[in-house]
């Protein structure tokens, strides 16, 4: 394929993308409260090719802790609630020669938004209350083992939150 035509998908895909982010979900009948229902179809969700690269027989044996995880969040009919490690607070180069560090959020965060995106509005199909998704940035890490100083993952998350705001 010449590269002019995968240019031209690859805008495609990530204009479809960011038209995702401008969809409204759904609008919800707002009187009842939503009920309790038990956690595997949310944990049927997860477990599915859209957010897993595990079959469904490797994500086996994880099924029981995660239902029990999402037990009291279901029972108080609140928001389920996930946690997402995106990594030290910056991006190291590829190539061997090149120390560069990079403290912005790219294309691998941006994707990371879009499927919390679409694993949310999934779940709001089986549980009105939704989820709240927390991001893990463990810049501790980078500053204990890889010496990378605060104030500059301080600067990455900065940036994390106003493209997190933009989108």
């Amino acid at each position: 394929m010449p590269i002019h035509e995968m240019e031209r998908l690859a805008g495609l895909y990530l204009s479809e993308l960011m038209q995702d982010f401008l969809r409204r979900p759904a609008q919800r009948d707002g009187g009842a409260r939503p009920h309790c229902p038990t956690p595997e179809p949310v944990i049927d969700i997860l477990c599915s090719k859209a957010f897993t690269h595990l079959s469904q027989t490797r994500s086996m044996p994880y099924r029981a802790r995660i239902a029990h995880s999402l037990q009291a969040d279901l029972a108080g009919q609140r928001p389920l609630r996930f946690f997402y490690d995106l990594g030290p607070g910056y991006h190291a180069a590829l190539e061997l020669n090149n120390g560069d560090l990079r403290f912005t959020p790219g294309l691998g965060e941006l994707l990371a938004l879009w499927q919390i995106l679409r694993f949310a509005r999934c779940v709001e199909r089986v549980y009105p209350a939704g989820v709240r998704f927390g991001l893990v940035i463990d810049d501790l890490c980078a500053w204990v083992a890889n010496d990378v100083a605060l104030d500059s993952t301080w600067t990455y998350l900065r940036r994390l939150e106003a493209l997190i705001r933009s989108v």
